[in-house]
């Protein structure tokens, strides 16, 4: 099961202790006006965080 909708670094532990084996990142990931650099370092921290 993957997690979709409200997902955010805050709560990504609460999907996967759930039984969660994904999530679907949206806006917490990417948000127009965001940089690159940001939206990427964004996306290395919602994996650190589901590798935790």
């Amino acid at each position: 099961m993957f997690s979709v909708g409200g997902v955010s670094l805050e709560n990504l532990q609460t999907f996967k202790a759930a039984g969660a084996s994904g999530a679907g990142i949206g806006s917490a990931l990417y948000a127009p006006g965001r940089s690159a650099a940001d939206t990427a370092s964004r996306a290395r921290e919602f994996i650190a965080r589901w590798q935790a």
